[in-house]
């Protein structure tokens, strides 16, 4: 079981990192392992806390972006509506571009989704091996 502190600790963490190219789910692993802390990674308690800080970052940059993310659905919507992609519409660029990006992201992630549970859960086991 994770104890408030611990858990106010790995929030911390979790929002400081996350905007940062370095996996804050890894801090959620690797921290506790390194401080000694007596986590169960694979304790439903703990899962349930990890899929916890990550929806309420992923709805915290919702909120403080909300009108570039209105903006670029608008500009998604626009190109749709139109067909077409006028050269100074950036929001349908960006919009598009987003969309383009989350196909092999996805695609990637299907193909290797046993591998990368193994990895983020489990750091003394390797997939591969």
């Amino acid at each position: 079981m994770i104890s408030i502190v611990q858990g106010l600790i790995l929030g911390l963490l979790q929002g400081a990192f996350e905007l940062f190219p370095v996996s804050s789910l890894g801090h959620s692993v690797v921290i506790p392992a390194l401080l000694g802390w007596n986590i169960h990674e694979n304790d439903n308690s703990f899962l349930i806390f990890l899929v916890a800080t990550h929806l309420a970052t992923a709805l915290v940059l919702i909120a403080f972006y909300w009108s570039t993310w209105v903006a670029i659905v608008a500009g998604l919507l626009r190109s749709l509506r139109t067909r077409h992609i006028s050269p100074d519409d950036t929001n349908a660029k960006l919009g598009w571009l987003l969309v383009v990006a989350t196909i092999p992201a996805g695609i990637l992630g299907l193909c290797f989704k046993t591998a990368s549970a193994v990895c983020s859960l489990r750091p003394n086991r390797r997939p591969f091996s």
